[in-house]
């Protein structure tokens, strides 16, 4: 847990930690600047369906609990979200948007675009 949340920190992501003992070792984590929250406790499926304003899910759990999180995650509405297993995966923890812009309409010349702007 701490190693995945120590790379998603080092990636520019907050993170909320959810484990027995978890809440106290985030209270140091924030103390120090962080961005860390902490639950104790376990993360369930059905949480998973119902929680809202997180962007992945990172898990070191045993093969079938992770498997009911894919699940949930699956049948969630809106974006699909990863579920990171990785230990040491840092670009897991970065989202790439791209924006394309289409010059098929100026029969491939862009400068064609830019001059109507």
């Amino acid at each position: 847990m701490l190693a995945q949340a120590a790379t998603a920190l080092s990636q520019g992501n907050a993170a909320v930690l959810v484990a027995p003992g978890a809440e106290a070792l985030a209270e140091k984590a924030a103390a120090k600047g962080l961005p860390v929250a902490g639950i104790d406790g376990l993360i369930t499926p059905e949480t998973l369906l119902r929680a809202s304003g997180f962007q992945g899910v990172v898990s070191n759990a045993d093969h079938e609990t992770l498997r009911t999180y894919r699940i949930a995650l699956a049948a969630r509405e809106g974006a699909l979200l990863p579920l990171i297993t990785e230990a040491d995966a840092p670009e897991r923890f970065v989202i790439e948007r791209h924006l394309c812009i289409d010059t098929t309409a100026a029969g491939g010349n862009a400068s064609l675009i830019a001059a109507s702007e």
